[in-house]
């Protein structure tokens, strides 16, 4: 007698003795950047309307803002009441076509993950490399649709090669809305899993259980 045995695993179906595995997408959270207490540099970005939009913001330091090279990144920032478990984050924006990740670590601040570019609206998917537990996520933005022209307004050549700089170099970039999402798992702090229920097999289910095994 051959008997197949079933096996699930983390949302995965496999089916060993000749059966094709069967695989299912990961189940995600809630959205994080809705969560009460969340903050962030616009609150257009958090507000979970697609018809609002925020533009991100330069640099508050004014060392960062004057160097000769020109105006630093804009920055999206959101800021979560407590850390999360992140693996997704879904960007609605039209302006941003390359931009750097970075996560707030509670020991070390603000820590480059990843940097992206390519990107194209209205909507992508930022996945950072594994799951991250995060306080803070920001969004720097290298590459903005309205660079270009921005740069050309607002420098002059001058003589020698010396550039000469009249106003900001880069553009900012509108955000319709910042979505933060984990596996399904994460389970906010404080929250109790739910007992597993009590066993109810019969004997026969416990023969055929000592089988497969």
């Amino acid at each position: 007698m051959h008997i197949h045995r079933a096996v699930l695993f983390a949302g995965t179906l496999v089916l060993i003795g000749g059966c094709a595995a069967v695989f299912t997408p990961q189940t995600l959270s809630e959205n994080f950047a809705l969560t009460e207490g969340t903050t962030a540099n616009h609150p257009a970005f958090i507000d979970g309307d697609m018809r609002t939009f925020g533009e991100t913001e330069f640099p508050a330091s004014e060392a960062a803002n004057s160097g000769i090279t020109g105006t630093p990144p804009s920055e999206a920032v959101v800021l979560l009441p407590e850390a999360r478990s992140i693996s997704k984050i879904v960007i609605h924006s039209e302006d941003i076509m390359g931009v750097d990740l970075l996560f707030e670590s509670s020991s070390s601040g603000w820590l480059l993950h990843n940097k992206y570019d390519g990107l194209k609206g209205p909507s992508f998917t930022l996945k950072p490399r594994g799951i991250v537990s995060a306080s803070g996520v920001k969004l720097r933005i290298r590459h903005a649709t309205g660079d270009k022209a921005m740069r050309k307004k607002n420098t002059q050549q001058q003589a020698g090669g010396w550039i000469n700089i009249l106003g900001p170099t880069r553009a900012k970039a509108k955000i319709r809305e910042i979505e933060l999402f984990g596996p399904v798992s994460a389970k906010a702090p404080g929250v109790a899993e739910e007992a597993p229920p009590e066993s109810t097999s019969t004997p026969e289910d416990m023969l055929l259980e000592g089988l497969l095994n």
